[in-house]
């Protein structure tokens, strides 16, 4: 909160997400090209799938894991009325790109940073007592 209080800051915060989220749109109108013939999406199209899809990775569903890729399936196949099939694979490709590619990257941040799994156990420890 206390990098906020100032106008530029904050500024340079609104700046950094609208081109943050114009990535992302980018990354999902260019698999969405790569499916083009079999589901055929405007950039209307991705951008209201990239709601919904930003909603669904805020949910977690119990058994199952991410809710990202069950709206994901379920917008293509109920609101634009993809085969499941197809759905799936293409739920599939966005979970990869937005989601598993980070990975990698993250951990070889995290061990260059100093971050290793004795200190995870001791934050652990430490936050229970």
């Amino acid at each position: 909160m206390e990098s906020t209080r100032s106008d530029g800051a904050l500024f340079l915060i609104l700046l950094y997400s609208i081109a943050e989220w114009a990535l992302i749109a980018g990354c999902f109108w260019c698999v969405a090209q790569a499916f083009t013939g079999i589901i055929n999406f405007t950039f209307v199209d991705v951008l209201i799938f990239m709601g919904f899809v930003a909603f669904g990775s805020t949910v977690q569903i119990p058994g199952i894991g991410g809710g990202m890729q069950v709206v994901s399936v379920l917008v293509l196949t109920e609101l634009f009325g993809t085969k499941l099939e197809l759905a799936t694979s293409f739920a599939i490709f966005i979970w990869i790109i937005s989601f598993v590619v980070v990975v990698p990257v993250g951990l070889i941040w995290a061990v260059t940073e100093g971050l290793n799994w004795r200190k995870l156990r001791d934050l652990g420890r430490e936050a229970s007592q």
